[in-house]
């Protein structure tokens, strides 16, 4: 919380939500964050449901698959 109020007081600082805004400072910001989340996902400090932990087999993934094929007919 200590850390989003620091950052909305620089962002009033510098010119308020829309000066940010047309500078693309929220969107840096996003992407910033975004890419740090993506590189602790693939460096396994973070977890990410099915996408490093937890995933299906692929015997599992193939049964699920011709299971939905097959009921689509």
């Amino acid at each position: 919380m200590k850390k989003t109020k620091e950052g909305i007081q620089v962002l009033e600082e510098k010119g308020g939500w829309k000066a940010a805004f047309e500078k693309n400072q929220i969107q840096d910001k996003v992407r910033e964050a975004r890419m740090k989340k993506q590189n602790e996902v693939l460096i396994g400090k973070a977890t990410k449901i099915g996408v490093n932990r937890f995933s299906a087999s692929s015997s599992l993934k193939k049964m699920t698959w011709i299971l939905f094929l097959s009921k689509k007919k």
